[in-house]
């Protein structure tokens, strides 16, 4: 804690803010509830420090002022510390080192609200001998939409990670081009919306490829919670601290499992006309229609006996060993 001393002999010792004449009206501006934006505008209109708005009041300008000057320097001494060695940036690295994909480290550098390129920075270099000074804009030019007050809290949303469709969402809401979130962030708008004109003209629509995999149709028998081990994925999955971070995947595997492939070749020609009389023969004809057949077929799977003595059952009226759902789903299908 600081000790009182008292004041030098021909020296006045400084006032706290609230008592100092200089400073009184601002402090008590802030008491009646204004705004410390508009407090800051009025010091500022009178050739005073903005920056005294936002001080304690009960200290005097002048010991504040040489706190945050000390603060300065320290800032510039801790900024030549590499960045593996700043507790703030260090485990980034380290997760690298772990072999951890540098995308994941990225989106966790970008949950923390800073800069993702970080990840792909010299970690024996200093941040600030890293960081590109940015450019000045001239007077006559409009700021960069990161910077423009009209645009800025749109590009803070997505570095919050809210995903793009939201924030084209709100952009059209405030009546704004909902294209400007795609545009760059570090150009003006100006700059941007007269490229963009020119470029304009009605786009060609591009052919789509067919793909080339179909997604297999599943039934899936639901699985009782008591039945499931507690190590197992679904019980650790309700742990929201559950990382899944680096997790490896064999994409081949879920591929295999959920999908199949196309055949996109061209189908045959279909015969003539006298030829289609004699092939009309030899068409197979079905008696119940594919939706009903696959679900007879998931039905019938379900009875662990042969199939010719479940019919003989059923035809005879004898007793069948199955729950109430299966016999009811059998009358739907006879």
């Amino acid at each position: 804690a600081a000790m009182a001393t008292s004041p030098a002999p021909g020296m006045v010792a400084a006032k706290p803010l609230k008592d100092d004449p200089e400073y009184q009206k601002y402090v008590k501006m802030l008491k009646i509830g204004m705004p410390v934006e508009n407090v800051k505008q009025a010091l500022e209109r009178d050739g005073k420090d903005p920056l005294i708005a936002e001080m304690d009041p009960t200290k005097s300008y002048e010991s504040q002022r040489k706190k945050e000057e000390s603060e300065t320097q320290a800032e510039e001494a801790e900024s030549d510390v590499p960045l593996k060695d700043m507790p703030e940036y260090a485990k980034f690295f380290k997760m690298l080192k772990m072999g951890i994909p540098l995308g994941a480290v990225r989106q966790a550098l970008q949950k923390e609200s800073k800069d993702p390129d970080i990840a792909e920075m010299d970690p024996n270099k200093s941040l600030s001998s890293q960081q590109k000074a940015k450019p000045e804009v001239p007077a006559d030019e409009d700021p960069p939409l990161q910077e423009d007050p009209e645009y800025m809290k749109f590009f803070k949303m997505l570095k919050m990670g809210i995903p793009v469709g939201a924030v084209q969402n709100a952009l059209k809401k405030e009546g704004k081009d909902p294209e400007i979130i795609n545009m760059d962030p570090a150009r003006p708008l100006s700059a941007q919306s007269k490229s963009k004109k020119t470029e304009v003209s009605q786009p060609k629509k591009k052919k789509l490829n067919p793909p080339k995999v179909a997604r297999k149709r599943l039934h899936w028998n639901k699985i009782d919670e008591s039945k499931l081990d507690a190590s197992s994925f679904w019980n650790q999955a309700k742990d929201q601290s559950l990382q899944l971070v680096g997790l490896d995947i064999d994409n081949d595997e879920f591929a295999n499992l959920f999908t199949a492939p196309i055949n996109n070749e061209a189908a045959p020609k279909k015969a003539t006309k006298p030829d289609a009389k004699k092939n009309s023969s030899k068409q197979k004809v079905q008696l119940i229609d594919s939706r009903r057949r696959m679900n007879g077929s998931i039905l019938l799977a379900k009875f662990k006996v042969d199939y010719n003595v479940l019919a003989k059952q059923v035809n005879t009226m004898e007793y069948v060993k199955a729950e109430a759902n299966e016999l009811r789903g059998m009358m739907q299908l006879l």
